[in-house]
């Protein structure tokens, strides 16, 4: 979609590519990201959470034209997941969040070192 085409096609690229589920719905709206944000926050912060607890919007409400202005102002959308504990209990969510290029790839840079 950020290169002009549309949200079906982009999901078809992506399922060649091996990075979707067969069923791309998990993916777009969110529901994989809630299963890998509850697994990881029950592992590394003992949350005793579920994926339905999980606050989740996905992608799917993102028209192509927004995805183009987006763009035009250098700035691009990926699903983002977050777990934090606040008090005695855990807050987990996934929805989508917008970036410009040069922050997404700083930030994914530095995870990987």
């Amino acid at each position: 979609m950020e290169r002009g085409g549309s949200f079906e096609d982009g999901l078809k690229a992506a399922r060649a590519m091996g990075i979707t589920e067969a069923d791309g719905a998990f993916d777009v709206e969110g529901w994989d990201s809630a299963a890998k944000t509850a697994a990881l926050a029950n592992v590394l912060m003992d949350a005793r959470t579920t994926p339905q607890q999980v606050s989740t919007r996905g992608i799917v409400r993102l028209t192509p034209e927004r995805i183009a202005e987006l763009a035009r102002r250098g700035k691009t959308v990926r699903l983002i997941s977050r777990a934090r504990r606040v008090e005695a209990a855990s807050h987990c969510a996934s929805a989508p969040k917008c970036w410009t290029a040069a922050t997404f790839w700083l930030r994914r840079r530095a995870l990987r070192t």
